[in-house]
């Protein structure tokens, strides 16, 4: 997804029209958990990690999904 040529502009876009998801990630107490690192590369490791599974033709159980939801909180915040 990041390598389209519209990413940028969209999220451009959501940011500019208060995007829901990137206020609530803004939250203090939030922020506090979260490791320090560019949100681009957090969105890497934890939502876009999701969106290209979920793009991909991987079948995953409820387990699996568990798992990479479990992972990707480790990949984003502080031990």
């Amino acid at each position: 997804m990041e390598e389209s040529p519209f990413f940028e502009r969209a999220r451009d876009r959501l940011l500019a029209e208060g995007d829901a998801l990137a206020a609530e990630a803004a939250r203090p107490d939030l922020v506090a958990l979260l490791v320090p690192l560019p949100v681009e590369a957090l969105w890497a490791l934890s939502l876009g990690a999701a969106v290209r599974l979920a793009a991909s033709d991987v079948q995953l159980t409820d387990d699996d999904v568990s798992v990479v939801v479990e992972a990707t909180w480790r990949a984003i915040t502080r031990p």
